[in-house]
């Protein structure tokens, strides 16, 4: 039974007499074995961390000249009795003119006239929407 670390014997390395090691591992090899298990979680923690990034993202790419709806960011005010939570949430249909980045899109309205650039997040695809005015009888 140990009662103190004085007791403890430490694992000795029996080295052969060609020079190679038994017993323990050295501590180079402990380090390299340390360092593989390490990288090996890292890698799995990274994996499991993706996914819960994005389990709710979403890929979408827009075309020129495709319709969209664009976000609308707007304020309160009580001096012109005006409430947030009654204004619309999306403005448009609006025209993509050009893909500025991967992430942002230039957009037009149906005159041509530039409505700035907008960021993906802040963007819907127009279903079934058309610029051109239909015929009603």
């Amino acid at each position: 039974m140990v009662l103190c670390g004085d007791e403890y014997k430490e694992g000795e390395i029996l080295v052969t007499e060609d020079g190679t090691q038994t017993g323990e591992l050295s501590r180079n090899e402990s380090f390299r074995n340390m360092f593989v298990d390490v990288k090996h979680r890292l890698e799995v923690a990274g994996e499991k961390n993706c996914d819960r990034y994005n389990l709710r993202r979403r890929h979408v790419e827009f075309l020129p000249n495709q319709l969209v709806w664009r976000k609308n960011y707007v304020l309160s005010d009580a001096a012109k009795y005006f409430s947030q939570k009654l204004a619309p949430k999306y403005i448009g249909p609006l025209l993509v003119h050009k893909r500025v980045s991967p992430w942002t899109y230039e957009l037009r309205d149906s005159i041509g006239n530039s409505k700035g650039v907008w960021h993906i997040k802040d963007l819907k695809a127009a279903e079934d929407m058309t610029l051109e005015p239909t015929a009603t009888d």
